[in-house]
């Protein structure tokens, strides 16, 4: 059995940009519409992570999500991971393009009236 990490190993990954989106924008509409998901999808995902992390991790005050103290502590570490990962999957740019040509030379055979073109 593989216990290098447990914590991970009982949380869905998928969750992290859901808690970071949150936490940004401090509101479940904006947060789903960034993550382009339903409103009713992403607080599914939000009470996942709840679960999975036994913290409220947000309330509500009148119309904006707040963190709690240990939402507060998290977001930093999962925005930077978020960060990494994505630069570190986000597959590189080619460097080595071969350069476009900047003039094309094109052959065809010669007609007996190409004289009356080049006039």
């Amino acid at each position: 059995m593989n216990i290098m990490h447990p914590v991970l190993r009982r949380i869905d990954l998928n969750l992290l940009p859901v808690f970071d989106a949150v936490y940004r924008s401090r509101s479940v509409r904006l947060a789903a519409e960034e993550l382009a998901m339903s409103t009713s999808a992403l607080s599914h995902a939000l009470s996942r992570l709840r679960s999975a992390l036994n913290d409220p991790l947000f309330y509500r005050e009148g119309h904006r999500m707040c963190p709690s103290v240990y939402a507060s502590q998290l977001a930093p570490s999962i925005a930077s991971a978020l960060k990494f990962l994505n630069q570190e999957l986000t597959p590189p740019r080619r460097l080595c393009r071969p350069p476009a040509p900047t003039a094309c030379r094109l052959r065809s055979p010669i007609s007996p009236r190409s004289a009356s073109f080049r006039r």
